[in-house]
């Protein structure tokens, strides 16, 4: 008996991870075509499509799950200098702001939309002496394949320690000029 139900529990868990990986991949296509920050954690898409939890049905393990999703999420957008405004990312480009967002839509740079001002916000470790750092748009295009990446998913790419890279981030081993390590690394995390 322990193991038919051991067995069900295994069907069930499979089967709630082929919805969550729908639902998932679904709010990446959302945030990727709108640019909308405010459903980038579950707790605030919860809230977005009406889902009240209520004290019959709260899960704290639920509840601190969340929690430290946005609070990584948070440490991701502060990492290496944070973030700069579009204003500041053309000024360190020497372009317009349009042609900053122009690069930014092309797959070129990482930005995310603030949740309140709905205005554009650049990690500012993509940016290296009044350019772009070498080698970031090829990286960025292989991480596009099958657009199931968003843009903090691609920015937590860059900031992880990957085994694949002996323990180290992409984004060192793009400071260091050595694109091709992380072109294969970002195949093998998309697929």
């Amino acid at each position: 008996m322990a193991e038919l139900t051991a067995s069900r529990t295994q069907a069930l868990k499979d089967e709630a991870l082929k919805h969550l990986r729908v639902v998932l991949r679904n709010l990446c296509e959302i945030r990727r075509r709108t640019g909308v920050a405010e459903i980038v954690n579950l707790r605030n898409f919860l809230h977005e499509v009406g889902f009240k939890e209520g004290p019959e049905v709260a899960d704290p393990q639920l509840t601190q799950t969340i929690d430290l999703e946005a609070s990584a999420r948070q440490k991701i957008l502060e990492a290496e200098g944070g973030s700069v405004s579009a204003e500041e990312a053309a000024r360190k480009l020497g372009i317009s702001k349009i042609a900053l967002i122009k690069r930014y839509k092309n797959g070129e740079l990482l930005a995310w939309r603030t949740q309140h001002q709905k205005a554009f916000r650049f990690p500012a470790w993509q940016f290296r002496d009044r350019q772009v750092l070498a080698g970031l748009a090829e990286v960025l295009e292989e991480l596009d394949h099958g657009n199931l990446l968003d843009d903090l998913d691609c920015m937590l790419f860059f900031l992880s320690n990957m085994d694949l890279l002996g323990g180290k981030r992409p984004l060192d081993f793009l400071r260091n000029g050595e694109l091709q390590q992380v072109i294969q690394t970002a195949q093998a995390y998309v697929e």
